[in-house]
């Protein structure tokens, strides 16, 4: 999980690992294929993406708790 967070605030990836883009692009752009499918995981990322001030274990834990 923070190698996804670290992939995600990176703006200049090289890799590139979805449908030819970045990790970041990537992202958005499976989000809007599969999005009504699976909230709860996109929920789940977007936080580990964003909320730098807290612990990715912090998150994970969270969300077992509170599927």
């Amino acid at each position: 999980m923070k190698n996804i967070r670290k992939a995600y605030q990176d703006f200049e990836e090289k890799e590139k690992l979805y449908k030819g883009e970045s990790y970041r692009n990537g992202y958005q752009l499976a989000k809007k294929e599969l999005e009504e499918g699976a909230q709860t995981f996109f929920y789940f990322t977007e936080r580990i993406h964003t909320e730098t001030g807290t612990a990715v274990k912090e998150i994970m834990e969270e969300q077992r708790n509170n599927p």
